[in-house]
């Protein structure tokens, strides 16, 4: 209600204030789209605002007021500028990045000053686990661009400390694909008693003053994990001696870099391979034999000196065991499960559970966001069961 422009007839507005007509522009693409019919009804019934007539009236007036020369200092500081959202009530933070696919914080989390929220940008590479909680169309304005929230959940966050590599779990975190890069607010982890001090910008410190975790550098930005290096091949122009540096594509940790000379033998070959004939063990010692690789002068193992091999390539293989598979006289007296991965879906799903009663065949089947919510989904189902007065469990 308070917007100078959709609430162009009911609001008081500065001597001073001037319309643009690009945002009146942009006011109505946005109000065109399909899903903001509830908005649209809204502000032209309510606010009595009108695609074509209200900006029209607004420039008049606005063409109407005298200009004004800013000062040198104020007009910087205008384009500094701040930002504040009338239309939906959100949360705001300011970044200023390259949107490029390959841009260097694509996949890296950024501890931000200046957020509020947490924002993860990809569901898969961080575990990203949705709450049940819903959006209510919340959205993060960044600049001048708004992003909404497709859910809320937890995220999390690799980290390396003084012992060793650990993470940490962030909560209420915004899920938005389309962010430039995945953001940790500087301001939920000073709430926790973690710190961050200019002095000391590559680390996070506890309250104490010990070393919660080590920071490092991609570009300007401070990040949680170090950046990987872009391996570099020279190539030698053959019309004159100059050499030039190419980047591929692919990356390498440095400690990686260099290729260690190994010893193996034939048995350690036999298995490596997947167990291949001893013929092709001894063709593949002859073949590298002048490589980074010393292949022993032993003998490479036949089908019955392998117990893979010979159970592999067995005619017929006998039972011994006694045990037999636990009987199925009543329903859910024996119940199967099947774990199937799946592609990513609208709530970012990846894993199905599948349950089936062995003397009934009856089915239930789950959708879960990774293979670590099985146990939680399995005492579900068991208690279900065992609440419609079947016969207790018993875990085979």
């Amino acid at each position: 209600d308070e917007c100078f422009y959709l609430n162009f007839k009911n609001t008081k507005k500065p001597a001073s204030f001037k319309f643009k007509k690009e945002v009146f522009d942009k006011i109505n693409q946005k109000l065109k789209a399909a899903y903001m019919g509830k908005v649209r009804a809204y502000v032209t019934n309510k606010l009595d605002y009108d695609p074509k007539l209200t900006p029209n009236l607004a420039m008049k007036k606005s063409d109407s007021l005298p200009t004004k020369e800013v000062p040198e200092e104020d007009e910087y500081a205008m384009q500094m500028g701040s930002f504040i959202n009338h239309l939906l009530p959100c949360s705001t933070s300011s970044f200023s990045v390259n949107q490029s696919p390959d841009y260097h914080l694509l996949r890296h989390w950024v501890l931000d000053g200046g957020s509020d929220i947490h924002i993860c940008n990809k569901s898969m590479y961080h575990l990203f686990t949705p709450d049940n909680v819903s959006t209510n169309d919340d959205k993060v304005v960044a600049g001048v661009t708004e992003y909404k929230v497709e859910s809320w959940g937890t995220c999390r966050v690799n980290i390396k400390t003084p012992i060793g590599n650990h993470y940490i779990m962030l909560k209420r975190t915004a899920f938005i694909p389309e962010f430039m890069t995945s953001l940790v607010a500087l301001s939920k982890l000073t709430k926790s008693e973690v710190h961050w001090s200019s002095r000391y910008p590559n680390q996070l410190e506890n309250s104490d003053g010990s070393i919660f975790c080590f920071l490092f550098k991609s570009g300007e930005h401070i990040v949680f994990e170090p950046e990987e290096v872009k391996t570099l091949t020279v190539s030698r122009s053959t019309n004159s001696h100059a050499t030039a540096l190419t980047s591929e594509g692919k990356k390498f940790h440095p400690n990686s870099s260099t290729r260690k000379h190994k010893t193996l033998s034939k048995t350690q070959l036999h298995r490596i391979l997947g167990h291949p004939s001893p013929e092709v063990v001894e063709h593949v010692a002859d073949v590298v034999r002048d490589g980074n690789i010393t292949i022993l002068d032993d003998k490479p193992p036949k089908t019955v000196e392998c117990s893979t091999c010979a159970l592999s390539k067995s005619h017929q293989v006998i039972s011994r065991s006694s045990e037999k598979e636990h009987p199925e006289n009543h329903p859910f007296e024996r119940i199967t499960i099947d774990l199937i991965p799946m592609k990513e879906g609208y709530n970012s799903n990846t894993q199905i559970i599948h349950f089936q009663c062995s003397k009934t065949l009856f089915n239930m089947v789950f959708t879960m966001h990774s293979k670590f919510e099985s146990p939680r989904i399995v005492k579900k189902v068991l208690n279900l069961v065992s609440s419609m007065n079947y016969k207790q469990w018993t875990m085979v």
